[in-house]
């Protein structure tokens, strides 16, 4: 373990120089190909092409990805995606229906707008030209239900024309059986002109333009796609703008922001809209004063059909204009809005968020993609914010727009889709996909961990015949009730799912074949107990299959099948038993069970010896405190090394009892020294199991009190694992303990959780260096680096350090050199009896 860990910490101290590189994304991406060109097409050499293609090839590059093309008609392609066959879909629109089949990433990648291109023998100038034509459009496009709308607006009837692709669109309008058809303007610009048609001034429908995939998978493809595409539109010389330049598409934030660009478009719908109107009025009432009338109407009831709130704020957030077509949606009324900032009106994080959104915007021109979180209309609410920069005319700070988008049907679907895809239905475990998927992450946290992962594989005995006899209902309340004894039965760390029918998966982190054998018979202990089932008593059996990764296998299909073989096995000798993969795991899981068997009894036998080894001041190896370590000798067993009790302890809830007595133990030797005339600081180490345990700090207390014992004279020492789990009940404890006047120690620091922050929150005055950084000091430049970082991060906390485990002069003369404060090892001495204590204390000087 610790030479991965010094491996970890290596990687961390270059990566803090060198910065982190790209994940690579494994599988290869199987991306929808359709003809859109200039957008996305086949090249007359069969290849893929076009901007989007460009501009997916060259993420792609960097993220390390490999591109998979499969040719499809535009719905063939949609309807792919959404079955999960193909992976990924360029130049897809958002709309509402869209949403709810597919995932998008945040930031679009060009915009677009629709436009109408006509035979030449017919004059298109207006909407009120279409009258009685037939249009051409796209099946499952966007452009159908827009025109639609549109026409239905201005009571004009055309008939609507679908097709499977936009070449054969143009095809019918160039053939004549159709008058117009309506496309992205990129492909009309791109295309028009091969089949003879006209471009007509009627646009409508800006949209801007994602990469789809399948709801729900691929979360990394879009991070990733949007990482890409936020930092390329930063700098106008980058990849993006160079595909673009050369497609001739406008980019979509160069340097106009999204929201200019959709103005643009929206621009030209409306002046096609007002040119429509005023011929429309001229003919029909002939008066100026009413166009400009239905212009303004027109205007107003788009504002009103907006669903979205819409702000203008200035650059310190003061609400300047406010539009909301649903008032209740507001964190305040409208009238208090209007010249209140955002930090009047909403809460503290959401308002942060807010001028994070203000800030963004004004500095790149537009911001998308945050979202806040309001207690409106009665409950919560989420809302997604879009903020463009409007720059004023006199030339001072701008203001920006912020459409607000309620969400929360969205995030409420999402939250209950995850659940439902991840947990079964009946007993609420993981389900068979999640379980494996949390056994993958497992596995991987072992591996860089140095650490190992049991796998129980749990099948009831006979269930067939109880589901048989009773029925299907009272069989799944049975297999409710059992998911509910599992989980009492493990640990917080522990992970617990359902395989399907009545087989279930326990995973345990951190626990090796010593551990597994106490972990799979508590598993049946917790199954005694008879089941009640309505008017039904039912006892049962189970029998479990047990492996353990590395040893049994590094890939995760390959530990389920093996635990599933030993299941069976278990299941062919008796069932309600359990069995290991391997013969050589199963001799260990025995020697586990003796080492069991043996504490239970080894405190009233007297069995137990505490030794102290001397922890010295470096500079002149003065003795100033000492460490309790615990000594197990065994009439059979002979010396059992406590790597190897510990651990059976802790599993076998053992510790707690066998904790408590060696802190009497120390703190009792403490105040024999005290007595003597020399003020010792005793070191404990304490389990994560013990010192949770709700009477640990009246246990502390008590043994204080007992012995009349100094608080300061009494260290305890606790692993990183410690903060891991509740660690608000953590600190509480250990902020008590402190106050009393106990000191507390971190040991074995660098091998474990290994976080910065809660050294200083949690009240430590001492940093314990693992031995594993010690002893190749003077071999491995890598672990003199960590030293020295720990070193330098307990002087800058205020803490004291000490390093463990030092045997050469070398060793000490490096650590006194960059600062450690003590050290503790074989250079000084091994672990002693209070014996041998006495007489090195009596001497009254340094050790030697």
């Amino acid at each position: 373990m610790g030479a991965s860990w010094r491996t970890w910490w290596a990687c961390c101290a270059w990566a803090l120089c060198a910065g982190m590189g790209t994940s690579v994304w494994a599988a290869p991406l199987r991306v929808g190909l359709y003809e859109n060109p200039p957008k996305v097409f086949t090249d007359d050499y069969g290849r893929p092409s076009g901007s989007f293609i460009e501009l997916l090839q060259e993420i792609a590059k960097v993220e390390g990805w490999t591109l998979v093309f499969e040719r499809c008609a535009w719905e063939e392609c949609l309807e792919r995606v959404e079955a999960g066959a193909l992976d990924l879909m360029p130049d897809v629109a958002v709309t509402e229906e869209r949403v709810a089949r597919f995932d998008f990433h945040r930031v679009p990648a060009m915009h677009s707008w629709s436009q109408l291109y006509r035979h030449p023998s017919v004059r298109v100038d207006s909407l009120l030209d279409l009258a009685d034509k037939r249009i051409v459009v796209l099946s499952q496009g966007v452009q159908a239900a827009a025109l639609g709308d549109l026409l239905s607006s201005f009571n004009v009837h055309a008939q609507m024309i679908e097709v499977q692709s936009l070449r054969e669109a143009f095809e019918k309008v160039a053939s004549g059986q159709a008058e117009v058809a309506a496309v992205g303007h990129h492909f009309g610009e791109y295309t028009a002109h091969e089949y003879g048609l006209v471009a007509t001034p009627v646009l409508f429908q800006p949209a801007r333009l994602y990469f789809a995939v399948p709801r729900g998978r691929h979360a990394a493809v879009l991070r990733a796609i949007d990482d890409r595409l936020e930092q390329w539109i930063r700098d106008d010389a980058s990849v993006y703008f160079q595909i673009m330049n050369r497609w001739g598409m406008r980019a979509t934030q160069r340097p106009h922001s999204r929201i200019i660009l959709i103005a643009l478009a929206g621009s030209l719908f409306i002046g096609s809209m007002l040119a429509t109107g005023v011929w429309w009025l001229r003919r029909r009432v002939r008066q100026a004063v009413a166009d400009l009338r239905l212009s303004h109407q027109q205007l107003e009831a788009t504002l009103q059909a907006i669903p979205d709130l819409l702000f203008e704020v200035d650059h310190r957030g003061r609400y300047l204009h406010v539009h909301a077509s649903r008032e209740e949606l507001l964190a305040a009324p409208k009238g208090k809005l209007l010249g209140s900032t955002i930090d009047d009106v909403l809460p503290v994080q959401a308002a942060a968020t807010v001028h994070k959104t203000i800030g963004a915007a004004i500095d790149r021109g537009r911001c998308d993609g945050d979202v806040i979180e309001l207690e409106v209309a009665g409950g919560t609410h989420w809302f997604e914010l879009s903020a463009a920069r409007k720059v004023l005319q006199d030339g001072g700070l701008p203001n920006v727009i912020i459409l607000s988008r309620d969400i929360t049907e969205r995030v409420n679907a999402q939250a209950q889709f995850q659940h439902l895809a991840r947990f079964d239905g009946l007993t609420g475990l993981p389900n068979r996909a999640y379980v494996r998927q949390l056994l993958q992450q497992a596995t991987m946290a072992a591996h860089r961990e140095g650490k190992q992962v049991t796998v129980l594989y749990l099948d009831v005995d006979h269930f067939r015949t109880i589901v048989d006899t009773l029925g299907h209902d009272v069989g799944d309340r049975l297999l409710t009730q059992l998911s509910q004894r599992l989980g009492k039965s493990r640990r917080e760390a522990d992970i617990a799912g359902r395989m399907g029918g009545d087989e279930f998966l326990l995973v345990l982190p951190g626990i090796d074949a010593a551990g597994a054998a106490v972990a799979a018979q508590r598993v049946l202990d917790s199954m005694q107990p008879s089941f009640r089932v309505g008017s039904h008593e039912i006892s049962i059996s189970v029998s479990l299959g047990i492996v353990v990764y590395p040893r049994d296998g590094t890939d995760v299909d390959a530990l389920l099948r093996r635990a599933d073989a030993a299941m069976y096995q278990a299941k062919s000798e008796g069932r309600n038993g359990y069995r290991f993969f391997t013969t050589a795991m199963q001799e260990r899981s025995a020697r586990t069970l003796t080492i069991s068997n043996a504490l239970a009894l080894a405190l009233e036998r007297e069995q137990f010896q505490v030794h102290y080894q001397p922890i010295v001041r470096i500079t002149n190896r003065e003795v100033i405190g000492a460490e309790a370590l615990l000594r197990w000798t065994h009439p059979q067993l002979g010396q059992v090394p406590p790597s190897e009790f510990i651990t059976v302890a802790e599993s076998a809830s053992q510790i707690v009892r066998i904790g408590e007595w060696v802190l009497r133990q120390a703190a009792g030797q403490a105040r024999k020294w005290l007595d003597l005339g020399r003020e010792i600081v005793v070191s404990v180490n304490v389990s994560p199991v013990q010192f949770r345990q709700p009477s640990f700090l009246s246990t502390v207390r008590a043994v204080l009190e007992e012995h009349t014992l100094p608080p300061f004279l009494l260290e305890l020492e606790v692993t990183e694992s410690l903060m891991m789990g509740d660690e608000r009940a953590v600190q509480k404890t250990m902020h008590a303990l402190a106050d009393m006047g106990v000191r507390f120690a971190i040991d074995d620091f660098g091998t474990g959780y290994s976080s910065m922050a809660y050294l200083r929150r949690m009240g430590f005055h001492k940093l314990k260096i693992d031995q594993c950084f010690v002893r190749d000091i003077g071999t491995d430049p890598d672990d003199e680096c960590i030293i020295d970082a720990i070193l330098q991060l307990g002087r800058n906390l205020g803490m004291a350090t000490l390093a463990e485990g030092v045997e050469t002069e070398e060793q000490r003369v490096f650590l006194a050199a960059k600062g450690c404060d003590y050290l503790q090892g074989w250079l000084v001495s091994p672990a002693l009896p209070p014996s041998s204590w006495d007489l090195i204390l009596g001497v009254g000087r340094p050790l030697p």
